[in-house]
């Protein structure tokens, strides 16, 4: 293949991977706890309930393949990453060579589910999803979900471990020598409420975060800042967050410019710009 040739592909991919971005907005997607980009080959994938009891007599979530053209999309159940059990929100990485996500399947010491969330791993190679793997450093018996990734593949999730300040916690992992190291809380991040959704800045420059107060039952999002490597205290995100809606699933776009939240199990978009300061 001559060097024209790939530049037309790969412009190809890069603009099909941009149209991506924008059409999302406006596609009428219906998801439930996640959205995720392949930042080089356009793939997008969500998760979202199938209207079925998963094996724990539970409403199942699963995740989802989209296709998009001309304003429309096309949905598929993903059989490589799926299991019988819920499996949701799933996260590629910023070089896209694996993909987190959770799922209450059973770990690999126990041929039971315990009901619990746990943070599993697919590898991504040539176009493929490899078996998903559990991951031990990062588990405990507790719940732990949603994960968000940095370029260095250091991770953010949430926990309900007896460690934590309020009902669900916020713990980072640092990536190490091709392995993740043993979670520490995050003291600033963290309330007596509990601090559920979040996605962290690939240059970690922000963290948002939603937060659900038990005596209110609202669910609000709120951004901390990275100043100096230490995390400012969470401030509410007044101009995004609604009386009596719940803000959920925080999702950042692959440029950095936009970001999507769940509403009602609808896809919202707001100009990063306008919400992120200097």
């Amino acid at each position: 293949m001559n060097r024209l040739w790939t530049l037309i592909i790969l412009t190809t991919l890069t603009n099909a991977c941009a149209q991506n971005q924008v059409d999302i907005c406006e596609l009428g997607l219906t998801v439930g706890n996640g959205l995720t980009f392949h930042p080089k080959n356009g793939i997008i994938l969500i998760s979202k309930p199938t209207g079925n009891k998963d094996k724990n007599d539970k409403n199942q979530y699963s995740i989802y393949n989209i296709t998009t053209l001309n304003q429309s999309f096309e949905r598929v159940l993903n059989t490589s990453l799926n299991s019988d059990y819920t499996d949701y929100h799933p996260v590629f990485s910023p070089k896209g060579e694996f993909m987190l996500f959770n799922s209450t399947r059973p770990n690999p010491k126990s041929n039971m589910s315990s009901g619990k969330t746990d943070i599993w791993i697919s590898k991504y190679r040539n176009g493929i999803f490899e078996k998903p793997e559990y991951i031990e450093a990062l588990n405990s018996p507790s719940h732990d979900s949603y994960p968000t990734l940095t370029k260095t593949n250091k991770v953010y999730f949430n926990s309900d471990r007896p460690s934590g300040q309020g009902m669900m916690d916020i713990y980072v992992s640092e990536f190490k020598e091709g392995q993740w190291l043993s979670p520490k809380l995050v003291p600033k991040l963290n309330s007596v409420h509990s601090e559920n959704d979040l996605v962290v800045d690939p240059d970690e420059r922000f963290i948002i975060i939603n937060r659900y107060t038990s005596e209110t039952k609202e669910i609000d999002l709120f951004i901390s800042y990275n100043e100096n490597r230490k995390w400012s205290e969470p401030i509410p995100l007044d101009s995004i967050n609604k009386s009596n809606i719940w803000e959920l699933t925080p999702t950042l776009s692959l440029d950095g410019k936009i970001l999507y939240i769940e509403v009602n199990g609808g896809i919202q978009c707001y100009d990063i710009t306008e919400i992120v300061k200097n």
